[in-house]
């Protein structure tokens, strides 16, 4: 099938991409059982209403839609072919619902949160970790894999910066640390005092029960193993399960990030600066992806208008 072949095909991505182009893939290989030039728009449409009663998020079905246009655009490229009807990119007009837009959590629950994790986090070093993981989040906006790889070497607690110089990602593969998501995601931002005071208090715990650090160690190392890095994955696991744990419903790892980015907008700091914090390429990314919580800004106009009449 010409479709695995190009996946398998596939250079210069990240095990982790190509991951989800096979998974994509895997989605609607079933329905494929004719030549692609066969196809025709009623035929697309029918696999995209199977596919939508599987009850897929419409985030899931674009991906899927969007990696099947990228081999079959490449299929009339390297075979000369035509699809049927047109190429699936003109053929196709999928109305998918819109994608639920970024959810963060409100001054509440983030209080909620914070002073629950504050009051249980010497129970062990699992919660006090978590403790200082969601601290970062909400306070710096950080993605979930640039948190993960935080060495204290990276942590400059005199000048209260952090310095975001690599990541960590899974894939079928297992981890990777390597260089953040785009050249833009490498980055210094500055940190809150109170991320710093709480970061030089986790210093001292750790001291105190014989987990010494040296510049080069992991801000959360596996405590089966503390010359290793957390498994990426435990925060997926850890964060929501301490929210739902208090009432705190529908919100993952990742929606720290989203919180942080809200704080920000919702106080009017200027969203440029919001996109250099969070690693975007520019604002028109920050916009993009966060345009809800602007919409919810009440502006006075009248300020912004120059004198014209007398």
């Amino acid at each position: 099938m010409y479709g695995q072949n190009y996946i398998d095909s596939l250079d210069g991505l990240e095990q982790r991409t190509i991951d989800s182009y096979q998974c994509a893939f895997n989605r609607i290989k079933p329905f494929i059982k004719f030549k692609l030039n066969t196809f025709d728009n009623d035929q697309w449409i029918g696999i995209y209403n199977k596919l939508k009663i599987k009850d897929f998020a419409p985030r899931s079905l674009k991906h899927t839609f969007r990696i099947m246009n990228m081999i079959c655009n490449q299929a009339e490229l390297v075979f000369g072919i035509q699809m049927g009807h047109g190429t699936f990119k003109h053929t196709v007009k999928l109305q998918v619902d819109d994608i639920d837009p970024p959810k963060a959590l409100d001054l509440d629950q983030q209080q909620l949160l914070m002073y629950y994790l504050t009051d249980h986090k010497e129970e062990n070093e699992l919660m006090y970790q978590t403790f200082i993981f969601c601290l970062i989040g909400i306070y710096t906006g950080m993605r979930t894999g640039e948190i993960g790889a935080l060495t204290w070497k990276d942590i400059d607690l005199f000048n209260k910066t952090i310095d975001i110089n690599k990541a960590i990602s899974k894939s079928s593969k297992g981890e990777v640390i390597k260089a953040p998501k785009t050249k833009n995601s490498i980055r210094n931002i500055s940190i809150h005092e109170i991320v710093v005071r709480q970061l030089k208090e986790y210093k001292k715990h750790l001291e105190s029960i014989g987990d010494i650090h040296h510049l080069s160690s992991w801000l959360f190392n596996d405590p089966s193993n503390i010359k290793i890095h957390a498994p990426i994955t435990v925060w997926s696991k850890r964060v929501p399960k301490v929210m739902k744990d208090i009432g705190i419903r529908g919100f993952s790892a990742h929606s720290l990030r989203h919180t942080h980015a809200s704080n920000l907008l919702m106080n009017n700091c200027p969203v440029i600066q919001v996109a250099h914090r969070l690693g975007h390429k520019d604002a028109s990314i920050t916009l993009k992806v966060y345009s809800h919580f602007v919409k919810k800004l009440a502006v006075d106009f009248d300020e912004y208008m120059p004198k014209i009449h007398a």
